[in-house]
């Protein structure tokens, strides 16, 4: 099974990050990252120099939103490819076209191995 090195979880439902870090780990992803807010993430990211390779944004944050996330990681992590994908419960009709034109992949919680494996496709 193909797994990946890490995983960046930006969520501030503490259920929802436990069962999909629980999921993860059954994946097989040796580091998990748990942070609760993009701006945070931000940080972690700027400050740390082993990143993740696929970040997951819950879309409904009270500081940005998962769009602007992906703006601000662009501008800032300009030499860095990694995966960002929506994670939430609850997709709009209008955040599921933003994605699609930024490139972002949704997801939609609870995590599954099935999902995680389709993100490996």
């Amino acid at each position: 099974m193909e797994t990946f090195n890490s995983v960046l979880l930006i969520d501030n439902n503490g259920v929802d990050s436990f069962i999909s870090k629980r999921m993860f780990q059954i994946y097989g992803v040796k580091k998990i990252i748990l942070l609760k807010d993009q701006e945070e993430a931000l940080i972690y990211l700027i400050l740390n120099n082993s990143l993740p390779h696929l970040i997951l944004v819950d879309p409904y944050m009270a500081i940005n939103d998962a769009f602007e996330f992906k703006k601000l990681h662009h501008k800032l992590m300009t030499n860095v490819s990694n995966k960002i994908c929506l994670i939430s419960a609850l997709l709009n009709p209008d955040q599921i076209e933003n994605a699609k034109e930024m490139n972002i992949e949704t997801i939609e919680k609870p995590l599954t191995i099935e999902k995680i494996s389709n993100l490996m496709r």
